[in-house]
């Protein structure tokens, strides 16, 4: 089992013995979060190569290696209600393009709308566009409706972040609101966020995170 210390030592031995390791994110087996732990924690290991979908993220490490990481192939990876991101408050609501998508009614209070889903991002520069429609507004021009943003270690860290104010709202339309953030070490828990203020009617489809290769 996982737990023993028999199957840690056995793991321990593995990753000191390997000049490679190639690991798929996101991480399902409690066996490979433990590799992928340790890897971090040791510093031994640098990230040669990496090949990205739009739901899966292959990582290739090798020993003591410094250099630029090998992007092989690199797709958007999009999050949504289906795909890790939380609802915190509100509801779902169908949308004839985007199918489910959350509604944050204009009665609610003020608050976290959508969180999640504590993702690992690599090193490098992404982009990260929320998808958000707002419907209706009881706040004067150039005034902050709402905040999106980008956090790790479940929400201490704030790696970027953005007021969404009154003036960029085109009413009843589906916009894109961007955040590029820079990545000098590996994070283990992103979440993407979309803060509310009150007397708002906001709906929100997804997340799309994608590398920004220079």
């Amino acid at each position: 089992y996982y737990n023993s210390d028999k199957t840690r030592r056995y793991l321990l031995q593995l990753i000191n013995r390997s000049e490679y390791i190639l690991l798929e994110l996101p991480l399902s087996a409690p066996e490979e979060k433990y590799v992928f732990d340790e890897i971090v924690k040791s510093n031994m290991y640098g990230i040669y190569a990496v090949s990205t979908t739009e739901d899966k993220e292959a990582i290739l490490l090798k020993r003591g290696f410094t250099g630029s990481c090998k992007i092989l192939l690199s797709k958007p990876k999009k999050f949504d209600l289906r795909n890790g991101l939380i609802l915190a408050s509100g509801t779902t609501i169908y949308d004839d393009k985007y199918g489910y998508v959350a509604f944050y009614p204009k009665s609610q209070d003020s608050g976290v709308f959508i969180y999640g889903p504590y993702t690992i991002l690599l090193p490098g520069t992404y982009k990260v566009t929320f998808l958000i429609k707002v419907t209706s507004f009881d706040i004067n021009k150039d005034r902050s409706i709402g905040l999106i943003d980008v956090a790790d270690n479940y929400g201490r860290e704030i790696l970027e972040s953005k007021e969404i104010l009154s003036s960029d709202i085109q009413v009843g339309k589906w916009q894109n609101y961007t955040l590029i953030i820079h990545i000098n070490d590996i994070k283990k828990s992103v979440e993407f966020r979309v803060i509310v203020k009150p007397n708002i009617e906001m709906y929100f489809a997804n997340v799309i995170v994608e590398r920004v290769i220079a």
